[in-house]
């Protein structure tokens, strides 16, 4: 039992300072001053009228954003559990019924605020700067990508989101103006540069191959063995919460599971 505790402790300090390394090597090497140079080109959007609508998932995040959500916001980060419990609490609650009902993004706190707004991924940034046509032609990408990842799960672990949430849309926002529209190929430029910063972070072996096509709320349990750490009574109360939003889902008829589907 002794040796188990010391090698998982070695695990879990291992991927606590290669958070630290990796964001020093940022600093040091001008990654976040690239990647702040990135966003500066997406256009500003006026008109939000704080609906949250577009703050309807976990976004699409490379590691080198992760890293400069943490950098801005958790600069001592080391674990999960070094977060402040409320936010613990809603990475939690968003990574346990991930695959089960349709969520908020974690980081939209109770007060409806985005408690990293200043870092926000490109995903986030983008939203509202597209054409309607792009933005139908990027809405029927993302769904074959979660019916292509659906049945992966099918396949390798038995079982496969509800086709209603795996067909989820996030709608296209009318009260959002732009000055110049972002085109296909200035997202996929943007994206392939910081696609670019993470090969950089890779050939430092400061990232895991397992950090590719991770969302926010994902990077912070890649690897980091954090689900076997936590309190009992907090797994509790966390699949207790599951069981009631379970209950509410097969009572809403957007959401019912047809067992002859």
């Amino acid at each position: 039992m002794a040796y188990q505790n010391a090698h998982q402790n070695a695990h879990q300090n291992a991927h606590q300072n290669a958070h630290q390394k990796a964001i020093a090597f940022a600093r040091e090497n001008g990654l976040f001053n690239q990647l702040e140079g990135i966003y500066a080109q997406v256009p500003h959007c006026d008109g939000c009228i704080g609906c949250k609508t577009c703050c309807a998932e976990s976004v699409d995040t490379t590691y080198i954003e992760f890293l400069y959500v943490l950098n801005c916001y958790y600069p001592d980060y080391q674990d999960l559990l070094s977060l402040p419990d409320d936010m613990q609490k809603r990475l939690l609650k968003f990574t346990l019924f991930e695959l089960s009902i349709p969520q908020k993004c974690p980081f939209l706190n109770e007060d409806g605020c985005c408690e990293v707004y200043e870092a926000r991924p490109l995903a986030c940034r983008v939203y509202g700067t597209m054409s309607r046509s792009d933005y139908e032609a990027n809405y029927r990408a993302v769904i074959r990508q979660n019916l292509h990842l659906g049945q992966m799960l099918q396949k390798e672990k038995g079982f496969m989101p509800h086709r209603a949430l795996m067909m989820r849309k996030i709608p296209f926002c009318e009260h959002v103006s732009v000055t110049t529209q972002t085109t296909t190929a200035m997202r996929t430029a943007w994206q392939n540069e910081l696609v670019n910063l993470d090969g950089k972070l890779y050939f430092e072996s400061l990232m895991s191959m397992a950090r590719l096509n991770g969302h926010l709320a994902g990077h912070f349990f890649i690897e980091d063995g954090i689900l076997e750490r936590l309190p009992e009574d907090l797994i509790t109360s966390l699949r207790i919460g599951i069981l009631e939003a379970l209950q509410n889902q097969y009572n809403d008829p957007a959401l019912q599971i047809n067992n002859g589907e």
